[in-house]
């Protein structure tokens, strides 16, 4: 059996070595925090009795992942369909990055190691 070239590999790896090379992006520019953006409109829009609260935030908790999901999915499909898999790849690979902390967690472990070992 050959081996058969997959782009998203390589949307994984170049993820992993944006994340090591460039850490985290600023909140205003970061997908997950319009996603935060998108929680705090909801609250605010919800009715303030308890019950309607519970609803607002069963059908938050669904939609706003769904709909970002849903927007990254579609924005991806379209760039690999019209331009090819380099764009598919770039993009993937940037909004892949966005969705884990490798040097940010590592930096965070050493910190409490550092605690743990040196007091």
């Amino acid at each position: 059996m050959m081996w058969e070239w997959h782009p998203d590999l390589a949307v994984l790896f170049l993820a992993v070595v944006l994340d090591l090379v460039l850490g985290e992006l600023p909140t205003r520019i970061h997908p997950t925090g319009w996603m935060g953006y998108s929680v705090v409109l909801g609250e605010k829009l919800a009715p303030h009795g308890r019950r309607g609260r519970l609803a607002v935030g069963a059908v938050l908790a669904i939609a706003i992942p769904g709909f970002w999901a849903g927007i990254a999915y579609i924005s991806l499909h379209f760039l690999q369909a019209s331009l090819g898999d380099i764009a598919y790849i770039l993009a993937g690979a940037a909004l892949l990055k966005t969705t884990f902390a490798v040097r940010m967690l590592h930096r965070v472990a050493a910190k409490v190691r550092n605690l743990l070992v040196y007091g």
